[in-house]
This record gives structure tokens, C-alpha cells and sequence, in this order.
């Protein structure tokens, strides 16, 4: 059975981009999450993995973490992240 025969469901590592299409995220916010260790994630030569069951405990997480939070909280931190950006191009 080829990879991508099996629903992204029923695998047990995806990619940031499957991730991304699981839960709506981008790729680039799943790839952050990674590298900030929010989300449990490996590296396999220069490719991020990540184990779905573990990913999914830790987006429950996140979720209730984030349940009190307001529009101008989800503002801010975006706007902390597009800042993080242009720190780095800079």
C-alpha cells in the first residue's frame, strides 16, 4: 500500500503541510508550533515529522489553553509573530 493510499487520518506521522490540512492551521503556524515546542514534532534529514497521536494531545491542549482568550489576545499574538518575522529577514 503507497503513502498516499492511507487517509491522513490513519497515519501516524505526517508532515507540517498534512497537519495543516488536518486542522485548518498553515503550514508555516504548524512549523512554528514545532520549532517553539508546542507541538511535538522530529526532524528526518531536513523534513519536520510529526506523530499525530501526540500532536493531537497537545492541539487539545493549546485548545484549552486558549478558550478564555479574546479576539485582541489572537491579535497580539500575531502581531508577535509577524514581528518575530521581520526580525529575522532584517
Amino acid at each position: 500500500m503507497k503513502r498516499a493510499d492511507i487517509p491522513l487520518w490513519r497515519r501516524w506521522i505526517i508532515t507540517p503541510d498534512e497537519a495543516a490540512v488536518l486542522t485548518g492551521l498553515s503550514s508555516q503556524t504548524i512549523r512554528e508550533f514545532c520549532m517553539k515546542g508546542k507541538i511535538p514534532c522530529f526532524k528526518k534529514g531536513d523534513h519536520i515529522k510529526i506523530p499525530v497521536k501526540k500532536a493531537e494531545e497537545a492541539f487539545a491542549k493549546l485548545a484549552e489553553d486558549r478558550e478564555g482568550f479574546t479576539e485582541r489576545h489572537r491579535a497580539d499574538d500575531i502581531k508577535e509573530i509577524k514581528t518575530q518575522r521581520r526580525r529575522k529577514v532584517q
